[in-house]
């Protein structure tokens, strides 16, 4: 007889939203999500078997653009409108989320 697999879902709040950018900008694909409701920036990570692993970071208000670089040899975070053409920067995309079932951050 099979068991019901649960599934997990980890949280972990970092101290900085620079932080969690560098993070995401070592992802195969850099994606970031801002939930309007929470005033909360996070990134989700697909974990071993059923979890799913939400890196997160507290924003005062939401960053200015639809675009974070991070450069790759500084760390330095700036934000735009468009994809940034410099080679040592990796553009993240910031989808402004309305509504989640992630539960309370």
């Amino acid at each position: 007889m099979h068991s019901a697999v649960q599934f997990s879902l980890l949280r972990f709040e970092l101290p900085s939203f620079e932080e969690l950018a560098l993070l995401a900008s070592m992802l195969p694909v850099p994606i970031m999500n801002y939930s309007e409701a929470d005033k909360v920036a996070f990134v989700i990570l697909v974990g071993p078997g059923r979890s799913a692993i939400i890196y997160y970071s507290r924003l005062e208000k939401k960053p200015e653009g639809k675009f974070i670089h991070v450069d790759k040899i500084t760390g330095r975070v700036t934000y735009g409108d468009k994809v940034s053409l410099e080679p040592n920067q990796t553009s993240i995309p910031l989808f402004t989320i309305k509504k989640h079932d992630l539960g309370a951050f």
